[in-house]
């Protein structure tokens, strides 16, 4: 004897008066009992969703059982009274019918005569399927169209705000969120300042907890941080072409560009200036061309990626030389146009450099000597004619005189931008060419603008250091004893360190040229000569004091972090700088 068909009837009414009056119920479910009948089926159920909407399908409990029993397996047929009852759109209805399928379960629409079970109800179903495409593609294509009008007139802002801003719904403009800006600025300073890996920030913030967007952070994420322009107010998005991906349609982002005329200018408030910013780009550049294997020539030559040939240009590289009796081996910083081989020479690709042999003690020595009048106990040694009244009125001079200049090429850069506005009026005026130009004018406005805050803070900082400059020499006086234990504690850093300290305290890299021997001023000698300069980076003795690698200053010193506890381990805990008298 053949097994018996279970089927289920689904009934749905969207309306509290419909179902108050029953009408459209009772007929429902006497049409689907009817047809379950007439195939000789036997109806073991009825679910129903009773003055709910069809909008959503999760929203129906009703419907929502009667996936999950049947995947469960309690029936093998569901029927229905028409298809508007069971799903909103055709759409719907394939995402409900695949899921049905999937637990071997058939779905029957009496009216539209939808029965897979036969080959006209297959036909109906196939071309359904096809509409249920061409609608979604159109409504896709809808709503991007919709989200474009609203993201050009800057109602609405697609996809997540860039970190340390939120999109203010009400008010229709990005905004900055304090806390984020705070990790923000923390990022730049250890990776500018304390020379942080952008792996390392990263597991430095994810130990305290804190969280990008709601992710957390890696060493990717801190690059795109550090280099992304909207920090100083320079923010174009729909840039890139976007193809599916793991996470939904159009959700990946591809390295092609758009046309020039698709790119969107938002507005964004800065949080740096455009000279900060290209400080920033500057030091991601340098430590991209660092030497990233470790060996024993990056501890012994901790001048290796900061020293370049004042000749040709060129990158000066370590290299060892013949060993002597003693065991010992001199040391040399060599132009690589010197010393590479003729084969490469010959080629035509470059001149050989006439640098010759540079030993390597020489310009550390000179170079670490410059950095260690920094913590001496004359501020005039050490920080040469900025201590000096008559110098600092000077730079404050040559500032304003900076300050104008710069205000006067703002104001003709601002009037461009001007006459660029009133080209959009021009039937004639090709658009991709006029927003590579606004693009430009708005970078060029952005500069100005940053260096003229630079210019105007510099102003300012150098009228403080006259009122402090008597404050300062007071100070040192009264801290010789923490100047002279911080400078012999530098000097015993191991070299790995010394070469971060170099790093952070060189504000360009060490020119090397050469000086021959003059026979009209042979007083002068022959010799390197080296040309650099050096900025005072508090930051980096900082990082070593909470590193262990310096003990910790005393509360009154200006290199001090309050928030610092760490200690070289090899120390007593107890041990800090200006402290003697408690050991004794």
């Amino acid at each position: 004897m053949e097994k018996q068909i279970l089927a289920a009837g689904y009934v749905r009414v969207s309306t509290p008066i419909q179902v108050k009056e029953g009408e459209s119920l009772s007929t429902q479910r006497e049409q689907i009992r009817n047809y379950v009948k007439s195939r000789g089926w036997r109806l073991i159920e009825e679910y129903s969703d009773e003055g709910l909407s069809g909008a959503k399908s999760e929203s129906r409990p009703g419907l929502q059982q009667l996936l999950k029993d049947a995947k469960a397996g309690k029936f093998s047929v569901v029927v229905f009274s028409k298809l508007s009852r069971f799903a909103r759109n055709a759409r719907d209805y394939q995402n409900l019918s695949y899921e049905l399928e999937k637990a071997g379960v058939l779905i029957i629409s009496i009216k539209e005569g939808i029965d897979k079970s036969t080959q006209t109800g297959r036909l109906i179903a196939g071309i359904l399927s096809l509409f249920a495409e061409w609608e979604h593609e159109t409504i896709r294509e809808q709503m991007y169209e919709n989200k474009m009008v609203r993201w050009r007139q800057r109602r609405s802002f697609v996809g997540k705000p860039p970190f340390g801003y939120v999109w203010n719904k009400t008010t229709k403009e990005l905004e900055i969120v304090p806390e984020e800006v705070a990790i923000y600025s923390r990022i730049v300073n250890m990776y500018v300042n304390r020379h942080l890996a952008m792996r390392d920030i990263a597991i430095k913030l994810n130990a305290e907890g804190l969280k990008c967007k709601r992710a957390v952070f890696n060493a990717a994420v801190i690059s795109y941080i550090l280099k992304n322009p909207c920090y100083y107010g320079s923010y174009t998005v729909n840039r890139h072409v976007y193809v599916d991906g793991p996470r939904g349609a159009g959700t990946k982002r591809t390295k092609t560009l758009k046309p020039e005329g698709e790119a969107i200018e938002f507005p964004i408030p800065a949080i740096i200036t455009k000279t900060e910013w290209d400080r920033i780009q500057e030091a991601t550049k340098k430590n991209k061309i660092k030497v990233k294997h470790k060996g024993e020539f990056t501890d012994m030559f901790f001048l290796r990626n900061v020293v370049r040939c004042g000749v040709c240009g060129g990158k000066l590289q370590a290299r060892i030389g013949n060993r002597r009796k003693d065991g010992t081996a001199p040391r040399y910083y060599v132009c690589y146009w010197a010393g590479t081989s003729r084969k490469s020479i010959e080629s035509g690709r470059k001149n050989k450099c006439s640098l010759p042999f540079i030993p390597a003690d020489y310009i550390e020595r000179q170079v670490w000597n410059r950095i260690m009048m920094l913590f001496t106990l004359n501020p005039k040694q050490s920080f040469g004619k900025l201590h000096e009244r008559e110098s600092i009125e000077d730079k404050i001079k040559a500032s304003e005189k900076v300050i104008t200049t710069l205000q006067i090429k703002l104001k003709a850069k601002e009037r461009t931008r001007e006459r660029l506005y009133k080209m959009t009026e021009l039937d004639e005026c090709d658009l991709n060419d006029l927003n590579k130009r606004l693009r430009l004018n708005k970078e060029e406005i952005l500069s100005i603008e940053g260096n003229l805050s630079e210019n105007m803070n510099a102003k300012q900082e150098l009228t403080e250091k006259i009122k402090k400059q008597q404050e300062r020499k007071i100070f040192v006086n009264e801290h010789k004893e923490n100047l002279e234990r911080l400078r012999k504690e530098i000097n015993t850093l191991e070299p790995a360190d010394k070469k971060i300290l170099v790093e952070a305290m060189l504000e360009s890299p060490v020119t090397v040229h050469y000086q021959y021997e003059d026979s009209n001023h042979p007083e002068d000698g022959a010799g390197p000569v080296l040309d650099f300069r050096l900025r005072f980076n508090p930051e980096i003795i900082k990082r070593f004091i909470e590193e262990g690698k310096l003990l910790k200053l005393n509360q009154n010193s200006p290199f001090n972090n309050a928030t610092t506890h760490s200690r070289r381990g090899s120390r007593n805990n107890q041990d800090t700088l200006g402290s003697r008298q408690d050991r004794q």
